[in-house]
């Protein structure tokens, strides 16, 4: 089974469902009905005619719901990175989060694609689930926006957004050609209406359809058949849109009443659930959490309405008296009426009195896993490539590679003091008194100093292995954004650098992981009989903490973007690391030509060490030059050169 939900979860698009494979069951019955119907009711006119009636109004439904579909994904590739920014920006609190979320479900027309986006940036560490929690009751609301299109009277209208999109192809550019295709399935949507609608107006008068009608108005057994039928319907299309649609197409043909469009309506509701189920279950736990908040809001808010149907009818009816509308619109206000007070009346438990997250966490709890330590916080999620959104999915690699030198940096810090700290040396130099030596050696570090349960060796073990699991993922995750990305040169160029980065990272991971682990230089330092020189060792430790200080220096230009700062780092201070460098080696040479017993016997070490620690700043160059190139500004370089002449 839970291969079955995996694979679903991979057709599932990450602001989208793909609804081929859900609506299998009913091509089936449809292919079915017009081949056994005519057999079965042959020289029936009256057959013949509910024959054509439902082909045209499945037909109508088609195009509904490949116009919702491909206009959903053409307003989300248009949206993009705007859609980011929103969320990002004002999910500080669940009210903020409230807005944002109905803001943009009311730009892409789908609840599902905005909640699987936040599945995305949970599993980015981008955003937490409780900042979600507002987002979600903000998605719910922001749905509704596709019932009250649907109950709209615009003959005329779709075709003329046919025409315009039409028209709009001839101009050039990625975002025309998606607008022009949302323009195409707006008109195709209605159409999709028109043709339901008139399929169902010959039926008003039917009795098997009112005796349906009676059914589902009857109290408790009927409402919960309603339900049951809506939550299905939904679950087989994959769209909460396209039913609730049709539940307002019916109401406006006059087929089913109010009473019998608010048990749908409530069905509806938490049959939309799936799609955000089964594209979790590829998610991390965490993100997981999130499709379980959504569940619960739906059930609830369901379960406290069930009780009091009679009443949330009326109010809708109080509502659409005063304005004053269709039978059509009355089924939109419904399903507005029950999202907005669901969502207002949970907002206050997600942060006022957090009885919602806690419940989240108490179903779906904490493992000891997701307690453990955890060297990789990054995550990279390919629906923002899907989505278009590359801005996204570059910053994604961004923090990652911040994140990766962060853990490089620890490494670096370590490497120096197996080879100044040895207390064979330190207990025999006379030059310090015994309670001098003694609180120098208590002072050297025998383990991790960022987690104390690891060694030294282990922690840049540990360390190495991340970053070169993190180095692969990134590559893997940077050659798609350049193939989706082949027009957009400054992407393509962005994505290389960022992988030329990784792979700097981790030959730098690879030094440093090499002296530790070299057998050369630990034998070398073992069978010395002297130290270094208290002078070598000055100048070991002045020279790796200026490599330290590089890659800090490293780690604030890719953190904050400061593109300048990165030239810096490859033209101004590659001058003075290289004059700091032949002033050292002089240094060396010195006393080894003074004669000096510790400088020639840790020659080899000495000149080993520094060899390692200059390759490893030739590397953190290397970065910095490529981060300059791709994220300078063209228009600021021409200005500079044309200053200089």
């Amino acid at each position: 089974m839970k291969k079955l939900f995996a694979v679903m979860g991979n057709r599932c698009l990450s602001v989208g469902i793909k609804f081929k494979e859900p609506l299998a069951s009913l091509l089936v019955f449809f292919v079915l009905f017009n081949l056994f119907s005519p057999l079965l009711y042959y020289g029936q006119e009256y057959v013949w005619k509910k024959l054509v009636l439902f082909n045209m109004f499945f037909g109508g439904l088609a195009l509904f719901l490949t116009g919702l579909e491909y206009m959903s994904r053409s307003l989300q590739k248009c949206a993009g990175e705007s859609m980011r920014s929103v969320l990002s920006a004002i999910t500080t609190s669940p009210g903020k989060g409230l807005l944002a979320g109905g803001l943009v479900t009311a730009i892409i027309q789908t609840s599902a694609g905005t909640i699987i986006i936040l599945l995305s940036f949970v599993q980015a560490r981008m955003m937490t689930f409780v900042q979600t929690l507002g987002v979600i009751l903000g998605a719910d609301i922001g749905t509704t926006i596709t019932a009250w299109l649907v109950s709209m009277k615009i003959s005329g209208l779709p075709w003329a957004a046919i025409g315009l999109g039409f028209l709009i192809l001839a101009f050039r550019g990625t975002k025309i050609k998606y607008l022009s295709m949302a323009l195409i399935c707006f008109g195709a949507l209605f159409l999709g209406i028109e043709a339901m609608s008139a399929a169902m107006k010959p039926l008003q008068n039917d009795a098997h359809i009112n005796s349906f009608v009676h059914l589902i108005e009857t109290p408790y057994t009927g409402w919960a058949l309603g339900i049951l039928l809506g939550a299905s319907l939904t679950a087989a299309t994959m769209s909460s849109s396209a039913t609730t649609g049709m539940v307002v197409v019916l109401a406006s043909s006059g087929l089913i009443t109010l009473g019998t469009a608010v048990p749908f309506i409530l069905g509806t509701n938490i049959g939309s659930c799936l799609p955000i189920v089964i594209a979790s279950v590829k998610y991390s736990r965490d993100a997981k959490r999130v499709a379980l908040a959504h569940v619960l809001f739906k059930v609830a808010g369901v379960a406290l309405f069930f009780f009091f149907i009679p009443q949330f009818i009326r109010l809708t009816e109080v509502v659409s008296i005063r304005l004053v509308l269709s039978p059509g619109e009355q089924a939109a206000a419904a399903h507005t009426i029950f999202n907005v007070i669901m969502s207002l009346a949970f907002l206050p438990f997600i942060k006022l009195a957090p009885l919602f997250p806690k419940i989240v966490y108490r179903l779906l709890p904490i493992r000891e896993n997701e307690k453990e330590v955890k060297l990789i916080n990054t995550g990279l999620d390919v629906g923002f490539i899907k989505n278009s959104m590359t801005d996204t999915a570059l910053d994604q690699v961004r923090k990652r590679t911040v994140e990766m030198l962060k853990l490089v940096n620890r490494m670096l810090s370590a490497i120096i003091i197996p080879f100044i700290s040895d207390e064979k040396f330190i207990r025999r130099d006379l030059a310090l008194s015994f309670e001098e030596r003694e609180a120098f050696i208590k002072a050297i570090p025998k383990e991790d100093e960022e987690y104390p349960g690891w060694t030294l060796l282990e922690g840049i073990t540990r360390r190495e292995n991340a970053i070169d699991e993190m180095e692969q993922e990134t590559k893997e995750y940077l050659l798609k954004i350049i193939m989706q990305e082949l027009k957009d040169e400054s992407s393509a160029v962005k994505a290389q650098a960022l992988i030329i980065a990784a792979e700097e990272i981790e030959a730098i991971g690879d030094i440093i992981h090499r002296i530790m682990l070299s057998k050369l230089l630990k034998e070398k330092k073992r069978d010395l009989r002297f130290d270094f020189s208290l002078e070598g060792k000055e100048e070991l430790m002045l020279f790796h903490s200026k490599i330290c200080k590089q890659l800090k220096r490293m780690i604030g230009i890719i953190d904050g973007l400061e593109v300048k700062r990165a030239s810096q780092v490859f033209e101004e201070k590659r001058i003075e690391y290289k004059n700091l460098e032949n002033a050292l080696q002089n240094l060396h040479l010195a006393r080894l030509k003074q004669g000096r017993i510790e400088s020639r016997e840790t020659d080899e070490l000495h000149k080993d060490l520094f060899a390692q620690l200059k390759q490893i700043n030739y590397h953190i160059m290397k970065i910095a030059k490529t981060i300059h190139d791709a994220w300078k500004d063209p228009a600021n370089e021409s200005r500079t050169t044309k200053e200089g002449i």
